[in-house]
C-alpha cells in the first residue's frame, strides 16, 4: 500500500474534524515528529514538549532504547490478550513491583482511565471481603 502525500494544516484540521469525535481543544499544529523533549510540526516549527501524558513524559519523544525495545517486540509479537502468558509482560511486571514500594507486589497492565479507576475499587473490596466482619467489609 502506498503511503498518502502529507497535507496542509487546514487539510489535517478538516479531515480531524469530519471523522474523529471532538473531546479537546486543539492547537493549530500537526504534529508530525519528536525527540527528546521536543515536538516538531509539519511546517518546521519546533516546540518544547511540556505535555506530561501518554507515555512520553519519563523518556522523552524517541529515546532510542525504547525506539529499539519497541522495534524488536513488534518483530515478535505486538500484543495479546492477558488471557494468555506472555514472557515480556512477566518480566515487565516483575521490573515494576522491584521498583515500587514493599506494599505492593503485584502489578496491573491497563491502557484505559476506565481500567485505571476500576481495578483500585476492585482490588480494596476484595481485600475488605477477605477481612470478614470488619466495619469496612459492610462497605460494599
Amino acid at each position: 500500500m502506498k503511503a498518502k502525500a502529507a497535507i496542509n494544516l487546514e487539510e489535517t484540521i478538516a479531515l480531524e474534524d469530519q471523522y474523529q469525535l471532538a473531546t479537546y481543544k486543539k492547537m493549530p499544529i500537526v504534529a508530525e515528529r519528536g525527540k527528546g523533549v521536543w515536538i516538531f510540526a509539519s511546517n518546521g516549527d519546533r516546540y518544547l514538549d511540556l505535555y506530561g501524558g501518554h507515555a512520553v513524559a519519563g523518556t522523552g519523544h524517541c529515546h532510542p532504547q525504547v525506539v529499539t525495545a519497541i522495534r524488536d517486540q513488534t518483530e515478535k509479537l505486538l500484543f495479546y490478550s492477558n488471557l494468555v502468558y506472555s514472557e515480556a509482560r512477566a518480566r515487565a511486571a516483575e521490573k515494576l513491583v522491584s521498583v515500587a514500594p514493599d506494599l505492593l507486589t503485584k502489578a496491573f497492565f491497563c491502557n484505559s482511565g476506565t481500567e485505571e479507576r476500576h481495578v483500585p475499587g476492585q482490588v480494596s473490596r476484595d481485600r475488605q471481603t477477605k477481612c470478614a466482619g470488619s466495619p469496612a467489609s459492610r462497605v460494599w
